[in-house]
């Protein structure tokens, strides 16, 4: 076993010896590096690129958002195991660079910024192991025995990860960052061997929004076995306004309503209260839409048109369920209204 481990190591130093003499340091792979990584099992590749995209082509910024927060995250596919440069003794160096020369931010941490204010970059390599390399950066290589080459490799399941995080207050209200080419890796030889590329992506910064009532009681007062059927009864308003801040309108508003369904009626709220056969509609007083409770498909959607405020206007209704005659006593029930502002 000894003598064979010594034949395969005087073979790699042989191929150092012939193929690369005359480029010693870390420099790209050669057709004759690749083919004898080849032999031995390996994925290798002169020169590889890396798509960092975004989950999304546009992100919605909190408005609240702290300073060093994240905005959104681009990652790259998990790479297999690549053998990406050759380092022939004694010694070689290989360079983690950005292409261009962005400024540094405030913030530190290798955060740089993008060109857009308030909004900063960081690229990493995220290992399997879960340990980060920031780029840039450079990475020495020192022989580990006299006269013996090396290739390196991205071990499987790298990741190659770009944060986008809020530097400063000074977000303008809508921008596009284009990171492009955004960095490579090179060798002694100055040949990039591998390209990180970031997509694009549109920030939206969010409206502050709230509602002019947090809480509104509906009070039906007293009624008849006469004034309910099936389809009409005692009905009050529910009205409340949407009131926005900051940088952008909304774009859209959706309420969806979150109560217990009626049993014999699903599209009704029940009714908590110890009148019987009677349950609640509350839907949009316009178009007659109704607010059918904890279905998530059920939802009254308005857009505002650039305003940065709109006024809801709904009813609640109380109807007679089921088949038995409703009987005397209370009507209550709880239900939230729930607000998705984009």
């Amino acid at each position: 076993m000894k003598k064979k481990f010594s034949r395969f190591l005087a073979a790699l130093v042989l191929l150092a010896a012939t193929v690369d003499a005359l480029a010693a340091g870390c420099n790209m792979l050669t057709a004759e590096n690749i083919a004898w990584l080849t032999e031995q099992g390996k994925i290798a590749r002169a020169h590889s690129s890396f798509p960092i995209s975004f989950s999304s082509g546009m992100v919605d910024v909190d408005p609240n958002l702290e300073i060093g927060g994240l905005i959104a995250e681009a990652k790259s596919i998990p790479s297999e195991e690549l053998h990406f440069i050759w380092c022939s003794a004694p010694s070689g160096n290989v360079h983690f660079a950005l292409n261009s020369s962005p400024l540094p931010s405030e913030l530190g941490n290798s955060i740089y910024e993008t060109g857009v204010p308030g909004v900063g970059f960081r690229i990493t390599q995220v290992r399997q192991s879960g340990s980060i390399g920031a780029i840039p950066r450079d990475t020495p290589w020192i022989e580990e025995k006299p006269g013996q080459d090396s290739s390196l490799n991205f071990g499987a399941g790298t990741v190659f990860r770009i944060e986008l995080i809020k530097t400063s207050e000074a977000l303008p209200s809508e921008s596009t960052i284009s990171l492009g080419n955004l960095s490579r890796v090179y060798g002694d030889d100055n040949k990039t061997v591998v390209d990180f590329n970031a997509g694009s992506v549109k920030l939206r910064v969010l409206p502050i929004c709230h509602v002019d009532q947090q809480e509104k009681n509906v009070d039906f007062g007293q009624f008849g076995p006469k004034d309910v059927s099936f389809d009409s009864g005692p009905t009050k308003d529910v009205k409340f306004d949407v009131q926005c801040s900051g940088p952008t309108p909304p774009v859209s508003i959706t309420a969806t309503l979150a109560a217990t369904p009626d049993s014999h009626d699903q599209s009704l709220i029940a009714n908590a209260g110890d009148a019987m056969n009677l349950a609640i509609r509350l839907r949009d007083a316009s178009t007659q839409q109704v607010l059918r409770p904890n279905d998530p498909t059920s939802e009254i959607k308005v857009e505002p048109g650039g305003a940065m405020e709109h006024g809801f206007a709904l009813e609640a209704t109380v109807l007679r369920v089921g088949t038995a005659p409703p009987t005397a006593g209370t009507i209550d029930a709880t239900s939230i209204i729930t607000l998705t502002i984009l």
